[in-house]
Parts: structure tokens; sequence; C-alpha cells
């Protein structure tokens, strides 16, 4: 079976130039070796705040470039991504968060507030501001869920597999 993450790595060799994605809302485009490169980047971020293979992460981000990058770094990071509704309340997606259990989210910056509110106290932390999305119109932090739980790294293969 081919990991979807492994066709996007094949596309950014074969036609690193060739666009990937078109965004016409930002009124931006991005090639497969960005989107690669800001996958790989993404995927060392949710690493080094402990999201090991077969683990989860939340995605509370409208479509956009943004998303897509977040996408395919959880993918080689070996976990599951969550997708929830971004314009969805806040009440709703913190309950899907929590009954997947995830450990990291990633989020549009504007909608951080509301969501730590529902998660409560301390329950969230920002781990990280993705900055190196800002030139394709998106603001999107890395959260961290369960401040100070840790989790080890890892090898990925295909036994790594999540579903949810």
């Amino acid at each position: 079976m081919t990991k979807l993450h492994l066709l996007l790595e094949a596309s950014a060799k074969a036609h690193p130039a060739n666009a990937a994605m078109v965004d016409p809302v930002r009124d931006c485009k991005i090639d497969y070796a960005a989107l690669d490169e800001l996958a790989r980047e993404i995927m060392g971020s949710l690493a080094e705040i402990g999201v090991a293979p077969g683990g989860r992460v939340g995605l509370c981000a409208p479509k956009s470039i943004g998303a897509l990058a977040a996408i395919f770094g959880t993918l080689k990071a070996g976990a599951a991504y969550v997708p929830v509704d971004s314009t969805a309340p806040p009440s709703r997606n913190a309950f899907i968060f929590r009954d997947c259990a995830v450990s990291a989210i990633v989020a549009e910056k504007k909608l951080i507030g509301p969501l730590c509110e529902e998660f409560g106290p301390g329950a969230l932390s920002v781990a990280r501001e993705l900055t190196s999305l800002a030139p394709y119109g998106v603001d999107l932090v890395l959260l961290r869920a369960n401040a100070g739980a840790s989790a080890s790294v890892a090898a990925v293969d295909t036994t790594n597999l999540a579903y949810i």
C-alpha cells in the first residue's frame, strides 16, 4: 500500500516546480517541492512536542495551503489527523478533539482563544507559531494538548498507520 505522504515526496522529486495547490481565496499557490518542505518542517515540530507514530493531531483551520501542509506533516510523523470544521462552535471542536485524545492541534491563530477556553485552564499551550506558512496567507499555530506530557518518538513504518 502506498502512503499518501510518499506520493507527495515522489511528486516533489519528479516535478518540483509544478503547482501542487492553488488557493484562489488567498490568491497564492505552492509547488510540490515547497509543499514537501513545509510538511517536513511541520513533521519535525510535531516530533519535538512528542507526537509519536500512531498519535493523533487535531486540525482546526480553513481549507488552505497551510492546512494541506499540516495534513502531510502529520502523515509524515506517522500520526492520524483529526479534521474539524473551523467554523463550527468551539465546544463541538473541543469535544471531538477530547474524544479522539489528540496530543496536538494545528489551529488558525484566531481560533485558539475560544478553543483553549473550551479545554479549560492549562489544558492547551502554544508550542510554536507556524510562521513559514505566512507567505501563503494563513496564520496557523501548533498547540500542545495536556502540556507537560511527553511521548517518545519511534521510527515510522507500515505498522504505525493510524486511522480515526
